[in-house]
């Protein structure tokens, strides 16, 4: 879905300017996927009360009042919703390079070491998925000198992104 640049920074200012309370009626993510060499990083902006949520439903865990996340059940979670590969058989392995609570929102920073780019990455993106049917999951990725924006939702959870 080919997204103009003016249309994809007013979804992100209404996403990432939104001074949530408890209850937000949009259901988002914007996250970045920044390729350099062999390695990978995935940063993540989420509401933080969502993202409590689905971390605590996985492990099937009570939701924390505060929205706080633990580290083992977030990764749990965040890998079980994310897939990057660049050929058959070739799933890119995050592992956490960081977490930051901003507010109500958290700012998650994954890595991914040794990976190849082929012609097209395959995207599997479908955090929160499991707990808005109206989630949306904005990824723009940057690889091989190519900037790409798709949007990811319920109905098309994943994209394959021509990087040539």
């Amino acid at each position: 879905m080919a997204v103009t640049r003016a249309r994809l920074l007013l979804v992100l200012a209404a996403v990432l300017g939104l001074s949530a309370a408890r209850r937000h009626e949009i259901h988002s993510s914007a996250s970045e996927l920044r390729v350099r060499r062999d390695t990978a990083e995935l940063y993540i902006r989420v509401f933080a009360d969502d993202l409590a949520a689905s971390v605590a439903a996985h492990v099937r865990a009570p939701t924390p009042e505060d929205s706080s996340v633990g580290l083992d059940a977030l990764d749990a979670y965040v890998r079980s919703r994310t897939r990057v590969q660049s050929g058959p058989g070739s799933a890119w392995r995050f592992t956490r390079c960081g977490v930051a609570r901003l507010g109500e929102a958290y700012r998650l920073c994954y890595r991914a070491v040794g990976v190849s780019l082929a012609t097209a990455l395959q995207v599997r993106f479908t955090l929160l998925m499991d707990r808005h049917a109206d989630q949306v999951n904005i990824l723009r990725l940057e690889a091989a000198g190519r900037r790409r924006t798709v949007i990811l939702t319920a109905a098309r959870p994943s994209a394959t992104v021509a990087l040539r």
